[in-house]
């Protein structure tokens, strides 16, 4: 088991993270490493907060606001609208997600790298 998530989200670990798909999955890699980061990040450290056999439940509670809403069937315009906590994770854009990770003067760079692994635009 991670002890601790420290990796920085580069395009290396995105490309990795998105399965070689990183063009496509470029969202859903972002997401993944925000979640390994909450898990096992030395600052959140999720996993010593909960259960050894956890739910969703168990883990909604820690990851998102009080107010965001409790049900599983709502769509993510839906959580959008009804979670009325602005800070919330689920209020949060991807360059919000990832903005305290990367330096200022790192962005162009790393904006380089993913726009290769892309074979596009960020």
């Amino acid at each position: 088991m991670l002890s601790d998530f420290s990796y920085f989200p580069t395009p290396e670990i995105l490309d990795w993270l998105a399965l070689g798909l990183l063009g496509d999955r470029f969202n859903r890699s972002i997401r993944l490493w925000v979640l390994l980061k909450y898990f096992y990040g030395k600052k959140n450290n999720l996993a010593a907060k909960l259960p050894k056999n956890f739910t969703y439940i168990d883990f909604r509670e820690h990851f998102f606001s009080p107010e965001h809403p409790l049900s599983d069937r709502l769509t993510t315009e839906q959580i959008k609208t009804e979670c009325r906590d602005k800070i919330c994770i689920c209020k949060k854009s991807i360059k919000e997600l990832i903005k305290v990770d990367i330096s200022p003067q790192s962005i162009k760079e790393w904006q380089k790298k993913i726009t290769d692994k892309m074979g596009g635009e960020v």
